[in-house]
């Protein structure tokens, strides 16, 4: 299969891309791995040229269905499946989904995200491979937390 990934969008993408070809190869699956910079890459996954390909994702919104809609969902109008280049589909996602963006009841709603999460996980529409942290830096009088989701919160500041 054609593995395609970036060499110059993530925090070592080419050899995080190697190293899953080498463990691929190692279990039978023969994978002919391309990587190329971002301003070519992008436009080539966006026109499905690829079997598989790396893509990063990030959640702003600390909500499931971001990551849901645009990953998970088939390809619609507007953020529906916007980034589902692997063209997953599946009509219970779909369902769940549009569902989900219009559902107040908060008890109701977490039932749904966590059946469609457990949807995703079980029909494998993606492969999370890591999370990226991203590097700080601050003078040594500065002490704050690095929080997992990268987002600073400024009452863990400490300036010495």
């Amino acid at each position: 299969m054609d593995f395609a990934c970036p060499n110059n969008r993530y925090i070592n993408d080419e050899a995080i891309c190697q190293a899953v070809t080498a463990m691929w190869s190692r279990v039978g699956v023969r994978a002919k791995l391309r990587t190329m910079p971002l301003a070519t890459y992008f436009p080539m996954i966006q026109r499905y040229e690829a079997s598989v390909y790396m893509l990063g994702w990030g959640v702003p919104t600390f909500d499931a269905l971001y990551s849901l809609q645009s990953l998970a969902r088939t390809v619609g109008t507007g953020a529906d499946g916007n980034h589902n280049l692997g063209r997953y589909s599946h009509p219970r996602m779909d369902y769940l989904v549009d569902r989900i963006k219009g559902e107040t009841d908060a008890p109701v709603r977490a039932r749904m995200l966590t059946e469609a999460l457990q949807l995703s996980n079980d029909t494998v529409s993606h492969i999370p491979l890591h999370s990226q942290v991203i590097p700080w830096a601050m003078k040594r009088n500065v002490d704050l937390v690095h929080r997992a989701d990268n987002r600073l919160d400024i009452r863990m500041v400490k300036v010495n």
